[in-house]
């Protein structure tokens, strides 16, 4: 049992941390006992689409993520609600970035009962441990720990000896020390990945068979990109500018055959797919009337910025 209200001297609701969260034993950080649990997650052979330097990919019920929102899943299929606390990206977060819900707004933070004493502090970024999670008047800061590679930070000591100083108590932490299992041998994901896909920019899409019995090829634009069930398949919101009845939006989850430095290779119901990069030799070849309009463009950001006007959209940041 764990979760004294942060804000008071005594517990006034015990929660149950989730089964794979349930505190193994302790650690001392500048006199302070801290909890530490031993989840084991399976590594994804998914590669990482996200960023965030080398972080790992692991499997969460059959869904490719990074270990805090594992985390946050253990503690929401526990009864908790949780969010990652993205201090890259000074943002907090229930799924991986680029699904359409993954983002919660920081005034829906702020407004949790458990914290409602700490107006400032806890929402600061820096030191701020991986994982908040809470249950009516109970809540832990959680923080996500690979076995012998990661460490606490100094100021993650800093930032827990603050809250500690505005009533929290050490077991409203926990450090879950996590230990990677194999990665699924099933997998035919391979290559760096460093061919990523990235929201709001154009893509080429070739699909075979096509519509017809022919080979279909279109400019698509990547509106929400993010891990199906099943650790070798994505979903992806995308904007189909070729479609026959007129541009449309689709939402596919595609299963990868192979994920490399220059494009990805997936199988949609019976047909098969290629996602590339957008040249303008590619446009040029595939779509030349739009090719004429947009004029003499050279990167992908001017092709995408150039598409974007053309099709009358709203140019989204990558």
């Amino acid at each position: 049992m764990i979760g004294a209200q942060v804000a008071g001297s005594m517990p006034t609701e015990q929660a149950t941390l989730p089964a794979a969260l349930a505190p193994a034993s302790t650690i001392d950080f500048a006199g302070v006992a801290v909890p530490v649990a031993r989840p084991a997650f399976p590594l994804s052979p998914f590669p990482n689409i996200w960023g965030h330097g080398t972080k790992p990919v692991v499997d969460h019920a059959g869904t490719a993520c990074f270990a805090e929102i594992a985390l946050v899943g253990l503690f929401e299929e526990a009864g908790w609600r949780a969010v990652w606390v993205d201090s890259w990206k000074s943002r907090y977060l229930r799924a991986m970035p680029g699904a359409r819900t993954a983002s919660v707004p920081e005034a829906e933070i702020r407004a949790i009962p458990a914290l409602a004493r700490h107006a400032t502090g806890f929402t600061k970024f820096g030191g701020g441990w991986d994982v908040l999670a809470w249950k009516n008047d109970a809540v832990v800061f959680c923080d996500a720990k690979r076995i012998k590679k990661d460490s606490i930070k100094p100021n993650q000591i800093e930032w827990m000896h603050a809250r500690l100083a505005e009533g929290a108590r050490p077991e409203n932490f926990l450090i879950a020390e996590w230990t990677p299992e194999n990665a699924m041998s099933a997998s035919v994901i391979r290559g760096d990945a460093s061919f990523k896909l990235r929201t709001g920019r154009w893509y080429a899409w070739h699909m075979f068979p096509g519509y017809t019995d022919m080979p279909y090829s279109s400019p698509i634009r990547i509106d929400a990109i993010g891990p199906a069930y099943g650790s070798n398949r994505i979903t992806l919101e995308f904007l189909n500018a070729l479609y026959a009845a007129g541009v449309q939006n689709f939402r596919l989850d595609l299963d990868i055959i192979t994920w490399s430095d220059r494009f990805i290779a997936a199988v949609y119901e019976e047909r098969v797919v290629i996602i590339s990069e957008l040249t303008p030799a590619w446009l040029d070849n595939n779509c030349r009337e739009i090719m004429r309009g947009l004029g003499d463009l050279r990167s992908t950001k001017e092709i995408s910025d150039g598409l974007d006007r053309h099709f009358g959209l709203d140019a989204a940041s990558s």
